[in-house]
């Protein structure tokens, strides 16, 4: 665990093996989940992240505070993977929304909204079926906005999940074209007044079933400078030349030291 200006970054380190696994990294006693992420150190088309959001353990008071889950699905050889948990001595709040997504492969994009228009989103995800994974999601003040892609056959339920906080954030984006059947890296960085990354999230500029041909391989918290205040992402097109211009956009929530 690391610690800096008043926020506590998780990491817990399994082996990600081929199938989908299911892993959490919990934050210490006191603190609140405010974002996580994923990783694992495979190429392109070697795993995918279905599913991340906060979670509720075993304590008495039913919120999603107590870690960071990500539900991930290996493909081929067995790769080095970490779940990433951000926790703090806040109290946010969790918002949640259960949405149907229809089948077919077209992303949508459902949203969740804090309960209070003062309040900010850290960051947000989704629990649901192995059958829809997520393509995208990005704070939008109050608003989490979830991309989300149902390649089954049938309607499925989701859940949207979005942490809401009284911190005064701030964005920090950065583009990269991505490229075509491949693997797209971008970074984004905090600024210097708000400097500890507290979530994060992932952009794509399309929509319908070039957005559904996305997948996001890994996006966590990185070190730079001795603070976790950049934000990593590694994004899977699966789309072929015939889909040109698609954005990747890093999203990263940024806050002062609490």
């Amino acid at each position: 665990m690391t610690e800096a200006g008043g926020y506590k970054y998780v990491k817990k380190s399994f082996d990600l093996k081929p199938g989908r696994t299911t892993m959490k990294a919990a934050c210490p006693k006191g603190t609140h989940v405010l974002g996580g992420g994923h990783y694992n150190n495979g190429g392109y088309g070697d795993a995918i992240g279905l599913h991340s959001y906060p979670y509720d353990g075993k304590d008495g008071d039913k919120k999603p505070d107590d870690g960071w889950v990500a539900q991930l699905r290996g493909f081929g050889d067995t790769h080095r993977a970490a779940v990433h948990a951000i926790c703090a001595r806040t109290s946010p709040i969790y918002a949640r929304v259960k949405v149907e997504v229809q089948p077919g492969g077209s992303a949508e994009r459902p949203t969740v909204t804090c309960p209070l228009p003062s309040l900010n989103v850290t960051q947000g995800g989704s629990r649901g079926p192995a059958s829809v994974r997520e393509v995208s999601g990005r704070p939008l003040d109050s608003i989490w906005e979830e991309g989300l892609v149902n390649h089954g056959s049938a309607v499925a339920e989701v859940t949207v999940l979005g942490v809401c906080s009284t911190l005064d954030t701030k964005i920090a984006a950065t583009d990269a074209t991505a490229t075509s059947d491949a693997q797209t890296f971008v970074a984004t960085s905090c600024p210097a007044e708000a400097p500890h990354l507290v979530g994060g999230g992932v952009g794509v500029n399309q929509g319908g079933f070039a957005h559904g041909n996305m997948a996001i391989a890994a996006m966590r918290p990185f070190n730079v400078g001795g603070l976790l205040s950049s934000w990593q992402v590694w994004m899977d097109n699966y789309n072929a030349a015939a889909e040109p211009g698609i954005l990747i956009t890093a999203i990263a929530s940024c806050a002062p030291p609490l």
